[in-house]
């Protein structure tokens, strides 16, 4: 009951919020909080994937080093341990 409560608590807080937020002359800092907010998440998730993608090209090398295998990825598409395309 405690939870049913809370989450009913919290669902009220929530849209009293949103209608507060819409009404009146907030609608503009409203809209240039979002677009800052974009722009971080933009910017953060950028730096994510990139360093998503550091690591795996240093996880991938150090694989190869451990499997000792030197097949690369190249224009013609994904080869196998043997040289032919899978």
């Amino acid at each position: 009951m405690r939870r049913i409560t809370w989450l009913a608590a919290g669902f009220g807080i929530g849209a009293v919020v949103a209608h507060r937020a819409t009404q009146g002359g907030t609608q503009p800092v409203i809209g240039t909080v979002a677009a800052g907010l974009a722009s971080r998440v933009r910017r953060n998730l950028g730096d994510a994937v990139a360093a998503g993608r550091a690591e795996m090209a240093q996880r991938e090398v150090r694989m190869r080093e451990v499997f000792g295998t030197d097949t690369r990825l190249d224009a013609s598409g994904d080869r196998g341990a043997d040289g032919t395309r899978r």
